[in-house]
């Protein structure tokens, strides 16, 4: 079956949904995905991370 408001070029290109059935088994498949580390040079955190105290709470 076509959908009518699709081409007929892109109409068998519609994604198929997938649900998820066992959560405790996918949530180890994403943490054994890996994680990623960020390293940051000590003068760049000393100079561009760090913010200035307003004095005031809060966000500045």
């Amino acid at each position: 079956m076509s959908n009518p408001t699709l081409p007929e070029s892109q109409a068998s290109k519609a994604k198929d949904k997938y649900r998820v059935t066992n959560w405790p088994e996918y949530d180890r498949a994403l943490v054994r995905r890996g994680d990623i580390t960020v390293w940051f040079e000590e003068d760049f955190l000393r100079q561009h991370w760090g913010g200035q105290s307003t004095g005031k709470r809060g966000a500045p």
